[in-house]
């Protein structure tokens, strides 16, 4: 699902944070950028989900989810669904601020 790309993404630039989208690791880049492109979202970073540590935190369960690093370690439970900008701005603060 592409559905809340754009407001999670006004969120990581308002708050100077990288973003990257991971994909399905059945899922090509070719048609991402294709669907991406027909929502109107260009400009992004893509990763192919290949992660054992994600797989066992159950993200491949619930597209889209958000999952928040830093200093390269995960902080925060994974957080599934669709958000509203001042919810996804309260999360991530409460684990990247």
């Amino acid at each position: 699902s592409v559905q809340g790309i754009k407001t999670i993404r006004k969120v990581a630039r308002a708050k100077n944070l990288s973003l990257t989208l991971v994909l399905d690791a059945t899922a090509t880049e070719k048609d991402a950028l294709r669907v991406l492109k027909r929502e109107g979202i260009k400009d992004v970073k893509l990763a192919k989900m290949n992660s054992l540590e994600l797989s066992k935190r159950n993200t491949q369960m619930h597209f889209p989810n958000i999952l928040m690093h830093k200093d390269g370690h995960i902080v925060g439970p994974m957080v599934p669904g669709v958000m509203g900008e001042n919810t996804y701005s309260r999360v991530v603060g409460k684990y990247l601020e």
